[in-house]
């Protein structure tokens, strides 16, 4: 994946949302920050929460849970899946209470799946 030019091409969110979870499974920082680069020119990462939320779930498994923290807290909107997405990568115990703090100033309520990806 290392000879990714998307500049000449069309690719829409969900081209990217593929590319980013090809990412995740190679692990690769490097070109999951160039997606990251051409969603945010591109201003998908504003008009689409899947794409955003995939986002946060590369940058937290590929490692660079500060990356991820980033880009979520640059979220217009939080749903469910971009809050368990952080969650289930901050799981230490001084980041529960920062996460539920946040978390019961958002109008998304925690689900069980959310709290059982911190609370074991």
């Amino acid at each position: 994946m290392r000879n990714v030019d998307v500049s000449s091409s069309h690719p829409n969110e969900h081209t990217f949302v593929a590319l980013l979870k090809a990412c995740i499974r190679l692990r690769d920082m490097r070109t999951s920050l160039h997606v990251h680069v051409e969603c945010d020119s591109r201003g998908f990462l504003h008009s689409d929460i899947s794409l955003a939320t995939t986002l946060v779930d590369t940058y937290a498994k590929c490692g660079s849970i500060e990356r991820a923290r980033q880009v979520f807290d640059k979220l217009h909107v939080r749903d469910t899946i971009s809050w368990t997405s952080l969650i289930v990568f901050e799981r230490l115990p001084k980041e529960e209470n920062h996460m539920l703090e946040i978390q019961s100033l958002s109008a998304v309520g925690e689900n069980h799946i959310s709290v059982s990806s911190w609370r074991d």
